[in-house]
């Protein structure tokens, strides 16, 4: 049981990974505003865009490689950098005064993983 449940999340962590890149595939100046990333008033802040678009594949790199591997271990640790980098934004852009709730629910979502995939690696059901 606790195995399908981790490999239910790592999907939904895949999927979301989805929903990054194809936001910011379509327009990344766009799609960096519409996930609460700042591009700049007239999206003048160089090749962020183009960077972060890169960064949002290899996170989708790394989380099918994590499904994929049907690891605890492995899922344990992509979802602990993944949720660290979402709770450090929205801290950043918090203090900065910008919105941050959708960096709040990309953690909640993988502290989450993180939780489920570290329950099953110490209890060796995955």
């Amino acid at each position: 049981m606790l195995y399908w449940l981790m490999m239910i999340a790592a999907l939904g962590g895949v999927l979301t990974t989805v929903y990054l890149v194809y936001v910011c595939w379509r327009d990344p100046v766009a799609g960096l505003r519409n996930l609460q990333h700042d591009p700049g008033p007239d999206g003048s802040a160089g090749k962020l865009p183009q960077v972060m678009l890169g960064r949002y594949i290899g996170f989708l790199i790394m989380s099918v490689g994590a499904l994929l591997s049907q690891s605890a271990l492995v899922l344990l640790v992509i979802s602990a950098g993944l949720t660290f980098m979402a709770f450090h934004d929205a801290q950043t852009y918090k203090t900065a005064g910008k919105p941050f709730n959708k960096h709040v629910q990309a953690g909640v979502l993988g502290a989450i993983v993180f939780a489920i995939s570290g329950l099953a690696w110490l209890t060796g059901a995955a």
